[in-house]
């Protein structure tokens, strides 16, 4: 994950195989677990366009993330 002009850039992911949130995660966004775990404590991940809290979410093939500040706004705009 990157920052441009102060705000976290936007990094979009499509499950490909069943996982949990947390260990798409990890696998998919080159962060380790605790980072991971801040970006979904503080509400900057979003599963198909809603806020996802939960790390053990299951992820189901085709669903979409995405991880970063939007992810609060997505969910402001539902």
């Amino acid at each position: 994950m990157y920052k441009r002009g102060g705000r976290m850039a936007r990094n979009t992911f499509s499950v490909k195989k069943e996982d949990t949130l947390l260990s798409f995660l990890i696998q998919y966004s080159g962060l380790n677990k605790n980072a991971c775990k801040d970006l979904i404590g503080k509400g900057n991940v979003s599963v198909n366009g809603e806020m996802m809290r939960k790390a053990n979410h299951l992820l189901s093939i085709g669903d979409t993330i995405q991880i970063g500040y939007f992810a609060q706004e997505a969910e402001e705009m539902n």
